[in-house]
């Protein structure tokens, strides 16, 4: 065969694919999502995505040997409510009819693809004492149930340690649709439990599948740069004798100045990627670590056992403050921003704290912090330039002042209906004017 057949071979080839996907992208991308409509989440619903999650965590440690869970329409709807708030480009939604489960999703490709969605619709019957998915459809494309469900198995074996694959398979095997509400009983799988910790064995691979997902594997962070500033941390603790609540700024201050100096061999985004994971697994959350890697938790142990963080002489600020920063590594920024808004709006209940405005600037602050410390190289440096040197809470944090706290769930709907309206945005647009002026950020620009 001569070099021109090859040649002509391969270019027909590479235009079938080129053809190939652009036909899938006319089929499954569209101009108009499916779910247009889902339920504000509000304080009830948050507060019943939370007492569902208690309930199936508690389940899933007793060592009752069945296990058996039950949701009706209106938990389904706080689902769906709560999911939505917390992804904003996506919607979902699913509805039980008779004895038929609809869901459907729609997600938007901005700011990509501004105006375009990729729909997803998936039904299942009651069909006897089985429950049989009967339709799935991606935007005009509707895939075969074998080969759908093959995938979905396919996954499920890839993606899950064997004990928590089987609990998945076994649920929907004995699931039940009724016009009320769907359930599935089943017997757990022997090792979904570790004896030890009382955590799912799962947890490990929990943990990387986060890394995955998150894009945590193509971020510039490493466990030893990460165990390294912890173990400065727990140094610069022991060395001033610090004990109790001290201010998050000292150890802003120290971690950014080591991360400076390390940066003049290396890489600054590189470093303050790793000193802002230090900081919020040592007085965030030792979990944080784990994100990361196999990194030791002693001396995150060590200092939490000897210090507790604050910021405006609250502790409840300073891991507002870090959990957000972490989060905003970890995603996008709607989803840091609105897993602080369900925070408080879990709180407006009864028996709990309050809507606080003043723990969602601390949320809001964590967020600009993460953004600026690894934005790019430039900024980097630019805030190594600026943290290494003597630091006070008011160059990186708001002032909480006049911002309403405490607020139950009638107290929050009476003065501000929902966090969609103008009364709520117009004090959120306070708060990032707060930010904004902070002498952190008015250095970078």
């Amino acid at each position: 065969m001569s070099l021109k057949s090859v040649v002509h071979i391969l270019l027909s080839v590479l235009l079938a694919v080129v053809l190939g996907i652009a036909l899938l992208l006319v089929l499954i991308v569209e101009r108009q999502p499916i779910v247009t409509q889902v339920p504000v989440a509000d304080a009830q619903s948050v507060a019943q995505v939370k007492l569902m999650a208690n309930l199936t965590r508690a389940k899933l440690r007793s060592q009752h040997p069945q296990l058996s869970f039950r949701f009706s329409q209106r938990q389904l709807d706080a689902l769906s409510a709560v999911a939505s708030h917390t992804v904003k480009q996506a919607k979902s939604k699913i509805n039980i009819s008779g004895n038929t489960l609809l869901a459907a999703g729609s997600l938007a490709l901005s700011p990509w693809f501004d105006g375009y969605y990729v729909n997803v619709l998936a039904e299942f019957e009651q069909r006897g004492s089985d429950v049989k998915l009967t339709q799935f459809v991606i935007g005009d494309l509707p895939l075969p149930i074998s080969m759908t469900e093959w995938l979905a198995k396919y996954i499920a074996q890839k993606t899950l340690d064997k004990p928590l694959y089987l609990l998945t398979a076994r649920a929907y095997k004995n699931a039940v649709i009724n016009k009320h509400y769907i359930a599935s009983s089943m017997v757990k799988p022997k090792g979904l439990i570790n004896q030890k910790n009382g955590e799912l064995v799962s947890s490990a691979l929990f943990y990387d599948t986060m890394r995955t997902l998150s894009g945590l594997d193509g971020l510039s962070v490493d466990v030893e740069d990460v165990s390294f500033y912890i173990q400065k941390i727990k140094g610069f603790v022991d060395e001033h004798q610090l004990r109790g609540n001290v201010s998050l700024a000292p150890f802003i201050n120290y971690t950014f100045d080591l991360a400076a100096t390390r940066a003049k061999t290396g890489n600054a985004k590189h470093e303050n990627e790793a000193a802002l994971w230090a900081l919020a697994a040592s007085f965030g959350n030792p979990r944080f670590a784990r994100l990361i890697g196999d990194i030791n938790l002693a001396p995150i142990n060590y200092i939490r056992t000897r210090v507790t963080t604050t910021l405006a002489g609250r502790q409840d600020l300073a891991l507002h403050f870090l959990y957000s920063a972490v989060i905003e590594r970890l995603s996008e920024q709607g989803l840091s921003l609105a897993i602080g808004e369900l925070k408080e709006l879990l709180d407006s209940n009864t028996g709990g704290s309050g809507f606080s405005f003043a723990d969602l600037a601390a949320d809001m602050a964590g967020i600009a912090f993460a953004q600026s410390v690894t934005q790019n190289e430039e900024k980097a440096q630019q805030v190594q330039a600026i943290l290494r040197f003597e630091l006070a809470e008011s160059h990186f944090f708001p002032s909480i002042k006049q911002l309403p706290e405490g607020l139950d769930n009638a107290h929050f709907k009476d003065q501000f209906g929902d966090t969609k309206s103008e009364q709520y945005q117009q004090l959120v647009a306070i708060i990032n004017q707060r930010i904004s002026a902070l002498s952190l950020y008015q250095a970078l620009h």
